[in-house]
C-alpha cells in the first residue's frame, strides 16, 4: 500500500519561500546592473526555480511582475530609429526604477543628439511680397511692381486719378445708384479735404526733392571751386 511523500514543517515551507523571495529580488538587481552599466550581452536570465514556495504570495507574485517587466524592456530595447526605445533611454528608465542601485553605478553622459529640422515656412505670395522703397522724409513708400512702362511719371495726373477710383468706390459701396444732393453736399467737402491732404504731401515731396538738389549741386560747385583754386595755386597765381 503506496503511502504519501512526508510534507516539510510550515516553517520550513516559509523559509524556503522566503529565500525563493530573496533570489527573485537579487536576480533582479543583477539585470538592472547589467543594464545601468550597458553590459545588455551579459544580462541574467529571469529566475524561474522548478517549484515554488508560497506562489500566490503578494511580495513574490510583485518581484515576478517587475522581472517581466524588465526583460521585456530590456527584449523591446532597439535603435530609435526602429522606433522602439534606444537602449541608452532605456539605461536612464532603469536607474530611475531604482534609485538606490543607481547611486552606486555612474552615470553615463548623454550622447548629443541632432537638433530637429527646421519647420518649414509656407511660401509668401507675389502679391504679398511687393517691393518697398525709402522716400526722402524716412517714411516708407510702396513701389509699383511694374518696371517696363516707358512714360514718365506725373503726380497730378496719377493724384486725379486715384481721388476719382476712391470716389467712385465710395460710391458703389454706399448701395444706391444716385447720390441725393444732401449726400453730395457731405460728400464735397470730404473729398476737397482729402485732395488738400494730397496736395501738402505731394507739396512736402517737391519742396524736400528741391532742396536735395540744390545740396547736390551747392557740394559739386564747392568741390569744383576747390579744385580751381587749388590748379591756380600750383601755377602760382
Amino acid at each position: 500500500m503506496a503511502t504519501d511523500p512526508p510534507t516539510a514543517p510550515p516553517q520550513q515551507n516559509e523559509q524556503k519561500a522566503q529565500a525563493q523571495r530573496n533570489n527573485l529580488r537579487r536576480r533582479i538587481k543583477e539585470i538592472a546592473s547589467s543594464v545601468m552599466q550597458g553590459r545588455f550581452n551579459a544580462i541574467s536570465g529571469p529566475y524561474q526555480p522548478k517549484t515554488v514556495h508560497e506562489p500566490d504570495h503578494p511580495e513574490w507574485q510583485t518581484l515576478l511582475k517587475n522581472q517581466q517587466t524588465l526583460l521585456e524592456r530590456i527584449t523591446k530595447a532597439k535603435d530609435a530609429m526602429d522606433g522602439g526605445i534606444s537602449k541608452e533611454d532605456l539605461i536612464f528608465t532603469v536607474r530611475s526604477d531604482f534609485p538606490d542601485l543607481a547611486k552606486k553605478i555612474p552615470e553615463p553622459v548623454r550622447k548629443a543628439r541632432p537638433p530637429p529640422p527646421p519647420t518649414a515656412l509656407p511660401e509668401k505670395d507675389a502679391k504679398d511680397s511687393l517691393p518697398v522703397t525709402i522716400s526722402l522724409n524716412g517714411k516708407r513708400k510702396q513701389v509699383d511692381d511694374d518696371q517696363d512702362d516707358d512714360e514718365e511719371y506725373d503726380p497730378d495726373a496719377d493724384s486725379r486719378a486715384q481721388r476719382e477710383e476712391r470716389a467712385a468706390k465710395r460710391q458703389r459701396s454706399s448701395g444706391q445708384d444716385t447720390i441725393t444732393p444732401a449726400a453730395a453736399t457731405e460728400l464735397k467737402p470730404m473729398m476737397d479735404e482729402e485732395e488738400l491732404e494730397m496736395q501738402i504731401q505731394e507739396i512736402k515731396m517737391k519742396a524736400e526733392l528741391a532742396i536735395l538738389q540744390l545740396r547736390r549741386k551747392f557740394a559739386a560747385d564747392k568741390k569744383k571751386h576747390e579744385q580751381m583754386g587749388a590748379k591756380i595755386k600750383r601755377q602760382g597765381f
